[in-house]
């Protein structure tokens, strides 16, 4: 039997793109990326915030709706060590 060994979200994808670059990783409505696509837009936004300041272990509060702006977020949180946390506009 072979043996899983646990790997990240963001290391997943990393993956997927070096492997099935034009799958398609995520679609909403109607807009698709490929794993291509959402890992080059993740890598932007992670860049982004680390060249701002921004250190692992750091809160990154999101107040997007879900979609796949959002699911960048979430990976790029991931990728750059920080700690994502999604505020609800119909939340109290």
């Amino acid at each position: 039997m072979k043996s899983l060994v646990p790997i990240s979200m963001a290391a997943a994808l990393e993956r997927a793109a070096a492997t099935t670059p034009a799958r398609v990783a995520v679609i909403c409505e109607t807009e698709s990326y490929s794993y291509s696509d959402l890992n080059a837009e993740v890598n932007r936004l992670t860049n982004a915030w680390l060249n701002s300041g921004s250190a692992p272990g750091e809160i990154v509060c999101s107040f997007l709706p879900k979609g796949i702006e959002f699911a960048v977020c979430f990976l790029a949180t991931q990728k750059a060590g920080l700690v994502f946390t999604s505020l609800n506009a119909n939340a109290p």
